[in-house]
């Protein structure tokens, strides 16, 4: 249930019009629909009542909007399923005309008459209503780009880990497409994998080759037809056979550096403060790679925030003594096994094993067995980014994960949310 209250002007008599509008629709909005406001899907734009003034503020007294004979904003959508409507006076002095109605709607989670279930289906909510129900204060997740199955949940796991305190939080992410960017004015960003497939220290037929197992593989990999048991095994045979084709280039250790330096990766806007944030506050952050760790390293370093507070865990160069790659250190880490069967004998989460809240970052499905290996979790918020064929894949990623972002290249919404947890108010 989510209230809302509509207050009469202070001075008017008794019953006023705008009493009464409320009164009469009542049965109309039971029913679902109203000449003065009616239900309406995210994509519409409609539904604020015309030629009302009127405040609605949530359960806990927090201001969402007002409304003032105009249109209200795209994202607001009542869908009542049922309703109840009681009269009291408000505190004043004994004479005063003042009246106040309230108004609880139930909101309805499938589509009701009339709502178009277009590329953005009625259930799914925005950050503007998820702050006016719960009274939360997180203005990012607001942003056009933000989509959530079940607002009241999400919230109520982030305030959870706000009472638990940072002392028991920690941030697991991935790497590729998750730290850094996907895209960048219509044109893909490398992984760290790329990064070193088109560097000038591979040779044009091993660029044709590494780019000949993206083209066949990379479909497969975020198929959502395909089950991650058909993925899995597929996963291995492509990264096995990168990692051969990327030993045979006799790479130098010593030119890691520049291969970062000369290459397009970006991290996503605002990585300065999630790393400095996190870095602040003494938050680990724990980055489960299937990418090549020495480049993310690279460019962590290159960017300033490789901080203490920093853990990696990814697929490793092993150098000879000559410094010149030999093959890649075991186990293998591939998009669809990142989780605690290969972090046996790291002791990393057990070393952690108070920081029992978690924000988990990530951009596929694999990314979502991260936090596998962290003993008696007790709250975790997934934050997934979709990529890529956004359309296709948006019911799983809205099933997977409690916050997704949709060709979002920014941090904003994680960094709003770690604001709010770490910052006293």
């Amino acid at each position: 249930m989510v209230g809302a209250a509509w207050s009469q002007a202070p001075g008017s008599a008794g019953m006023g019009a705008r009493s009464r509008l409320l009164a009469d629709t009542l049965p109309e909005l039971r029913a679902g629909r109203s000449s003065y406001g009616h239900c309406c899907s995210p994509a519409s734009g409609t539904g604020a009542p015309q030629g009302a003034a009127m405040r609605a503020s949530g359960r806990f007294g927090k201001r969402i909007f007002s409304v003032r004979g105009k249109r209200n904003r795209r994202r607001w959508r009542f869908l009542p399923r049922s309703a109840s409507l009681g009269a009291r006076r408000s505190r004043g002095s004994p004479g005063a005309a003042e009246l106040e109605l309230e108004l609880e709607l139930e909101l309805e989670l499938a589509p009701p008459r009339g709502c178009a279930a277009a590329a953005r289906p009625c259930p799914v909510r925005s950050g503007a209503e998820l702050n006016g129900a719960s009274g939360e204060m997180v203005p990012e997740l607001e942003k056009a780009t933000v989509r959530i199955k079940h607002p009241e949940h999400v919230m109520g796991i982030i305030r959870s880990i706000k009472e638990q305190g940072m002392s028991k939080l920690q941030v697991i992410s991935d790497f590729d497409m998750t730290l850094s960017r996907f895209g960048c004015n219509g044109r893909r960003c490398p992984t760290s994998h790329n990064i070193l497939d088109n560097s000038h220290v591979v040779s044009e037929d091993g660029k044709k080759k590494l780019k000949d197992l993206l083209h066949y593989y990379y479909p497969i990999e975020i198929d959502p037809d395909r089950t991650l048991e058909e993925k899995r095994p597929l996963m291995v045979e492509w990264w096995s056979r990168a990692h051969d084709l990327l030993s045979q280039q006799k790479i130098l250790k010593g030119d890691i550096a520049q291969i970062v330096r000369e290459s397009d990766v970006m991290l996503r806007d605002g990585f300065n403060e999630l790393f400095d944030q996190l870095h602040e506050y003494d938050v680990p952050l724990f980055i489960f790679s299937a990418g090549v760790g020495d480049i993310l390293e690279e460019i962590i370093r290159q960017a300033n925030v490789f901080h203490p507070n920093v853990n990696v865990v990814s697929n490793y160069m092993d150098f000879d003594d000559n410094g010149v790659l030999k093959c890649f250190k075991g186990p293998l880490i591939h998009t669809y096994n990142k989780n605690n069967t290969v972090l046996q004998g790291t002791e990393y989460f057990q070393q952690l094993s108070t920081r029992t809240s978690i924000i988990l970052l990530g951009d596929s499905m694999g990314d979502l067995t991260m936090a596998d290996g962290v003993p008696s979790v007790e709250n975790i918020l997934k934050v997934g980014f979709l990529n890529d064929k956004v359309e296709e894949q948006r019911g799983k990623y809205l099933d997977a994960y409690d916050i997704v972002l949709e060709s979002d290249e920014t941090l904003d919404v994680v960094n709003g949310i770690l604001r709010y947890i770490l910052i006293e108010t």
